[in-house]
């Protein structure tokens, strides 16, 4: 419990009042986030194991070059993908298997996104919010 406290301490001498309160809200939001969106947590890993075993999944990132891919070739395909992919959503006639965000700064960044792509994908993985500082 002193750990804490002298965390807390320290955090306002350092960064100001405001700072724990930035840093209790975000702790809160990625609470709640991993709560009511899907994760492999709340079906279960061991679920998951070999589910996919020998399946072949695209792997699709963010960039110019998804402008001239021919996407529309993977319909019936295993997609996993990426960050802000949202904004490829209109341009396709399938939705991706997985989606996943490469790390928590871009998760709070993204997060209603997030949260779009969640609710389309059949598994969505999210690194945790971490309490920084």
């Amino acid at each position: 419990m002193n750990k804490i406290i002298l965390k807390v301490v320290s955090s306002i001498k350092n960064d100001g009042f405001s700072s724990i309160f930035i840093k209790s809200f975000r702790r809160f939001r990625g609470f709640f986030f991993k709560l009511i969106y899907k994760r492999p947590v709340k079906y279960g890993w061991k679920g998951l194991k070999n589910k996919y075993a020998g399946k072949t999944v695209y792997l699709i990132g963010n960039g110019p070059s998804l402008n001239k891919t021919p996407l529309f070739l993977l319909k019936n395909e295993y997609t996993m993908v990426f960050n802000r992919f949202s904004l490829m959503l209109e341009r396709l006639n399938w939705s991706p298997s997985f989606y996943s965000t490469t790390d928590d700064l871009v998760l709070e960044n993204i997060i209603n996104e997030a949260i779009d792509l969640s609710k389309i994908a059949k598994f969505s993985f999210f690194p945790d919010i971490s309490f920084r500082g």
